[in-house]
């Protein structure tokens, strides 16, 4: 038996993400299966009797979405892994990896090898991270890029961000012009910062520049990752943003999600899906068009 050709280990190896069938094993520390667990892996293909079938169902996929016809171009552009937070529940290892000019110079030429083949009329780009705006001149040089090549082939071009919204800035937002951005809070203040670890107290400046970012976008986006120490605070810090934020409230929409360890030591209470799933339910039906797929 082979590992499938889709299995992505990461977390140091002790998880693999199947990008096929969206699933997540977590590895054994002595790296031997029972034969309960190895059953399982054959059904759900993370184990398969060769590869030769996935590389052509890949090959089969691949052309299918090379000749489809397309009219939005969908891309994620990891800028790097680093960040200046330490958050109790984060899954990245933070290491030096982060994208350089060269990169980012072949990525705008696969975008025009694309456009050249494809009537292509909206591109969407996501900057994410670690943090990306710890790479601000590199968005600033894909955006000016983009933003040309847009004018050149006559489509449109939209930015979208996702961020811890410590660097957010008003040069950024004036000159990017993001469509649609997305920052967490996890929390009251103590809360929050408790489980969003930096070198100093970072809620008030985030909220501040919550505060003028939403005078320059479209849409803001406020998920908040639910564990045992801050579902009790939840509505009062829906009430808090819908208040503090109350000529803007139409832009804001909040993102519940449920905060996962992803290693046993990590230093927050996870809920169980049961109890995720119960508040998640109450919110929607309390809040409703304030909170997402409402």
């Amino acid at each position: 038996m082979l590992n499938s050709i889709f299995n992505i280990p990461f977390h140091n190896g002790k998880y693999i993400f199947n990008s096929k069938n969206g699933g997540i094993v977590e590895l054994p520390k002595d790296n031997k299966f029972k034969d309960e667990e190895i059953a399982y892996l054959k059904e759900h293909d993370f184990i398969v009797e060769n590869n030769e079938k996935e590389v052509e169902e890949l090959l089969n996929e691949t052309l299918e979405f090379i000749n489809r016809d397309i009219e939005t171009l969908e891309i994620t552009i990891q800028l790097t892994e680093e960040c200046n937070f330490s958050c109790v529940y984060c899954y990245q290892e933070k290491k030096i990896k982060e994208i350089t000019f060269d990169k980012a110079n072949s990525i705008l030429g696969t975008f025009r090898k694309i456009l050249s083949v494809h009537k292509i009329n909206t591109i969407n780009v996501h900057y994410f991270g670690g943090e990306p705006l710890l790479k601000k001149d590199m968005i600033y040089y894909l955006d000016l890029n983009l933003k040309k090549m847009a004018k050149v082939y006559n489509l449109k071009y939209h930015a979208y961000l996702t961020t811890n919204g410590y660097f957010l800035d008003e040069k950024l937002l004036k000159n990017i012009e993001f469509e649609k951005i997305k920052i967490t809070i996890e929390g009251l203040k103590q809360t929050h910062n408790m489980l969003r670890k930096s070198e100093s107290p970072n809620f008030d400046i985030i909220m501040k520049n919550i505060e003028n970012t939403i005078l320059y976008i479209k849409k803001l986006e406020i998920r908040i990752n639910l564990c045992g120490e801050n579902i009790d605070e939840f509505e009062k810090l829906v009430d808090l943003i819908y208040t503090k934020f109350d000529k803007t409230r139409n832009k804001i929409k909040i993102d519940i999600s449920h905060m996962l360890k992803y290693n046993p030591t990590d230093k927050f209470t996870q809920l169980s899906l049961e109890e995720f799933s119960k508040f998640n339910l109450f919110a929607r039906k309390k809040y409703k068009k304030k909170v997402l797929n409402c």
